[in-house]
């Protein structure tokens, strides 16, 4: 799952066209809007471990691409109205690709793990919304 926070008084919308354009919100209080996609996920890294025999301790270091397939795409806008929660939720596609590739590195030792991918796609197909490359950084601290 991938998903967008978008400003608190801000959310898309798609014209007929497949163009994005931003939409101005006019709730009463407390909005929240994001854009999320799920989607399937086909990773294909290289890895290499050091030492190579001695799990427990080992350091790694992992490079390469991911391939995503979208399933669906959806904005979620959640505000007050008359002192009750209300949200919105709207599917479409958003003119988002229905394919997109990252490149990935990874890196670790023992339960402290590192990731940053890099979309090698635009976010919004191309001449249909603002041209923009997602990146995710993080940290994890699990260990397999």
């Amino acid at each position: 799952i991938r998903s967008y926070r978008l400003g608190s008084n801000t959310t898309i919308e798609q014209a007929d066209n497949g163009m994005i354009y931003p939409r101005t919100l006019h709730f009463e209080s407390n909005q929240k809007s994001k854009l999320s996609s799920v989607y399937l996920t086909v990773p294909l890294l290289l890895e290499f471990q050091i030492p190579v025999k001695h799990y427990a301790n080992r350091f790694y270091v992992s490079g390469g691409l991911i391939a995503n397939k979208r399933l669906s795409t959806h904005t979620k806008i959640k505000y007050r109205r008359d002192d009750q929660k209300e949200k919105l939720k709207i599917p479409g596609s958003y003119s988002i690709p229905e394919y997109k590739f990252s490149a990935t590195v990874r890196m670790g030792y023992r339960r402290i793990n590192v990731f940053a991918s890099y979309d090698l796609v635009p976010l919004f197909k191309n001449d249909k919304g603002p041209v923009l490359y997602p990146y995710t950084v993080g940290i994890y601290l699990l260990g397999f």
